[in-house]
């Protein structure tokens, strides 16, 4: 090792090492500003570092200082990035080995390498970065000396994105694209975020109309692939864009359009809305397809109600209480009407729903029945003795029974006793209030089905006859009187 001393715009101290054969020269400064090696005049403002590298006077000492230090880089690159991007104030620590340092040697341009900052305290210098040839740089400059200096601070990350997917799709399919992000630049690419902008007429599971994914960093030369699955929604052409971001590589964007047609398929029902039970009831199931594609297999299910029974279902196959068809072809604008019939043995309101599917389409229909009972009443009278000596009693029993299967209301009962009986005493399911020979009751509000009400007249015979007694009703269903004759024979 030989230590030398110069004057290099600055004090120093000249090492040259030997490393297997090879000379590496050290520069250890301690002092700079020395007017006859400073590269230009001392620096005061960053308008001042702007003004050095716009000096067409300093360009060729500037090409002739970066040349002998080797430089790759595009001197366009430096100039601009000196006249436009931020200028910053910062401080060259002691100790600070700078990769070479601008200087002069009778007034003729020198490049110094591997100097090292040894003076008393930091040294003030501007700096500002760039990027030339797909590689970042810092250049630095002493304020003191105007001695610059860059440093190269590897290679530029580039990103790359590429998004593929189908041309053409159909409403309801599932379509899925492949993203993949690529650094084909020489250093990592660091904290990729890929976001993917679902376009409106497609959908993805999550419910978001973005998606994020949070890539990390990917080395130089590699890539990450990203499925992504949307479902088509609805006809037309739709562009899906994704863009990818990264803390130290520029945005990029890519996009995949796709196209979706639409064979829709369609479906309607109706049917009988009102029905006794046990009777028949029908439906018409149209179905159609709208679009501008043909459809194929469409299967067609109508599931009756519980407890209900299918009655007919032309050209369904037919399984419990389903019924099923399958249509080979439906082609655009064209349309079937499937028939179905079936009965209920319950009263009530129940729906009838109709299914229609074809790949991923899928429709439904229904329509409501009012299944209706009714109510049957049976009046029946009978006599407990008979014959009746004069002087003794017999009751009549009068019973009402709804034997339907719906409610009745408003129920009143009349009975007539013969002039050969005298009324002894009534009791029942309402009371009952004389005029005469004639006995009304009060109306019984509801009778449901298989319930029956009863009243008990006791009567005395008075009279040898073939007395006749007359028992009637009405409800709101049976609004003319329902009569009863009983015969008793009096002695």
């Amino acid at each position: 090792m030989k230590r030398m001393s110069a004057c290099l715009g600055f004090a120093a101290a000249l090492v040259t090492l030997c490393c297997q054969g090879a000379e590496v020269e050290i520069h250890y400064a301690t002092r700079l500003g020395n007017p006859a090696t400073r590269f230009a005049p001392p620096l005061a403002t960053p308008e001042d570092l702007r003004n050095l590298f716009r000096d067409d006077r300093l360009k060729p000492d500037i090409a002739s200082i970066l040349q002998q230090w080797g430089w790759q880089g595009n001197l366009d690159d430096l100039y601009r990035a000196a006249a436009t991007a931020e200028i910053a104030d910062i401080s060259i620590p002691v100790g600070t080995t700078m990769p070479f340092m601008s200087s002069r040697k009778d007034g003729k341009p020198v490049c110094l390498r591997n100097v090292v900052w040894l003076g008393r305290e930091p040294a003030p210098a501007f700096a500002f970065d760039f990027t030339s040839n797909q590689r970042n740089y810092r250049c630095v400059t002493p304020k003191a000396c105007s001695n610059f200096f860059l440093q190269d601070r590897g290679a530029i990350p580039v990103m790359g994105i590429q998004k593929t997917g189908p041309a053409t799709a159909q409403v309801g399919q599932d379509v899925t694209y492949d993203i993949v992000v690529s650094n084909t630049g020489g250093s990592t690419v660091e904290n990729v975020v890929v976001t993917d902008a679902i376009p409106a007429g497609m959908s993805h599971t999550s419910g978001q109309n973005t998606l994020a994914f949070n890539v990390g960093n990917i080395e130089p030369g590699k890539s990450r692939q990203i499925p992504v699955t949307l479902k088509a929604l609805r006809r037309g052409s739709f562009t899906n864009r994704v863009v990818a971001e990264s803390s130290n590589a520029s945005k990029v964007a890519g996009e995949a359009p796709t196209v979706v047609t639409q064979p829709a398929l369609q479906i309607q029902k109706t049917g009988t809305k009102e029905q006794y039970i046990d009777r028949k009831a029908t439906y018409d199931i149209v179905v159609s397809n709208p679009g501008d594609a043909p459809l194929s297999d469409v299967v067609v299910t109508d599931t009756v109600p519980q407890g209900h029974r299918i009655l007919s279902a032309e050209g369904a196959a037919v399984a419990g209480n389903t019924a099923t068809w399958r249509l080979a072809n439906l082609g655009p604008g064209e349309n079937q009407t499937l028939r179905l019939a079936l009965t209920s043995p319950v009263a009530g309101t129940f729906t009838n729903h109709a299914t229609a599917a074809a790949g991923e389409l899928s429709v439904h229909a229904s329509a409501d029945t009012r299944w209706r009972g009714y109510a049957g009443l049976l009046l029946q009278m009978i006599d407990t003795v008979d014959p009746v000596e004069i002087g003794q009693t017999t009751e009549y029993v009068v019973t009402i029974t709804n034997q339907g299967s719906a409610p009745d209301t408003n129920i009143k009962a009349v009975m007539e006793i013969p002039p050969e009986m005298e009324l002894v005493s009534v009791t029942g399911a309402t009371p009952g209030h004389v005029e005469g020979r004639i006995i009304t009751f009060d109306a019984y509000p509801q009778l449901n089905p298989k319930q029956a009400i009863q009243w008990t007249i006791k009567v005395k015979a008075v009279k040898a006859a073939d007395a006749r007694s007359t028992a009637r009703y009405t409800s709101d269903l049976i609004r003319t009187p329902v009569a009863k004759e009983e015969s008793t024979h009096t002695y």
